[in-house]
């Protein structure tokens, strides 16, 4: 048996709530099941966690093997639900099967992360991750997305939940200011090395005049 490892986060915020019949309300954190294949993968899952954590949901972080603990990773999974778990999120590299063997024994939405490392860093957990078979979906991103692996869970559980739907617009409204900081920085020295990003980055009524515009701070 491998004792969980808990992160748990946002505790004062009431994700879900219900009102029994004598009105007393229920608080209910959501909980997330994070299986990683070795221990080794750490490093690569831990944005995982983090993510999960900003967002108020509980992540429990276990280590199960698809090939060498099969029974435990069955076991685990066939009762995700019954022990209040919204979704598993699961990380493996090289033969990444443990996505795919979860997702057979639980009607749970289960994400898959492709591990890099191996002979061919990462191309045979993507296809080992992505490519099941119909009947059996894992949702799966990028190989070591494991922030978007986070979010995308977060998203779902978003669908009837305001107070995460707001949590994520306003992550995603503080990665503008960074972009445009970036952008401002960049171009410059882009315009010098490559003169058609300059005009391309013109909005469309300098570039029909020929006459660029002195403030660009506004589009």
């Amino acid at each position: 048996h491998v004792p969980p490892h808990r992160h748990r986060g946002g505790a004062h915020r009431r994700l879900e709530h219900t009102t029994g019949r004598t009105g007393q309300e229920k608080s209910m954190a959501y909980k997330v099941a994070v299986l990683m294949g070795s221990p080794n993968d750490g490093e690569k899952m831990a944005p995982v966690a983090e993510t999960l954590e900003r967002y108020g949901v509980e992540a429990d972080v276990r280590v199960m093997s698809a090939h060498r603990s099969p029974a435990l990773v069955a076991r685990f999974v066939t009762g995700a639900r019954d022990a209040g778990y919204s979704a598993i999120i699961c990380g493996a590299g090289m033969a990444a099967h443990l996505a795919g063997a979860a997702a057979a024994h639980t009607t749970l939405p289960v994400i898959g992360i492709p591990l890099s490392g191996g002979a061919i860093n990462g191309w045979d957990s993507l296809l080992a991750t992505v490519q099941m078979p119909r009947g059996i979906p894992v949702a799966t991103v990028a190989v070591d997305g494991a922030m978007n692996a986070a979010l995308l869970v977060v998203q779902m559980l978003a669908v009837n939940d305001p107070e995460l739907v707001q949590a994520l617009e306003e992550h995603r409204a503080e990665m503008v200011p960074r972009w445009r900081k970036a952008d401002r920085r960049k171009r410059p020295r882009l315009a010098t090395e490559m003169p058609i990003l300059s005009s391309l980055s013109r909005p469309s009524s300098a570039i029909c005049s020929g006459v660029a515009t002195s403030d660009s701070s506004e589009w």
